[in-house]
């Protein structure tokens, strides 16, 4: 089953997004049930968001796979 309009993030996702680029604060993903913490580094243009963590120096996830979003 396709989400229609998953390659775009909702403007609550893309203000999160934003906010945590801006103000170097930490969000987490939720991806199929598993949870990935970060900060956003960067956003690329093709629907990818590069974060880091104090585990991992880069992580990429690809927006079309979020479920949800939360601000730590």
């Amino acid at each position: 089953m396709e989400r229609i309009g998953a390659h775009l993030p909702s403007p609550s996702f893309d203000e999160l997004i934003t906010f945590s680029l801006n103000e170097k604060k930490g969000l987490t993903f939720y991806v199929a049930g598993q949870e990935i913490a970060g900060m956003v580094v960067k956003r690329h243009d093709d629907g990818v968001l590069e974060l880091r963590s104090q585990q991992y120096r880069r992580i990429l996830l690809r927006l079309d796979r979020v479920d949800a979003v939360a601000l730590l």
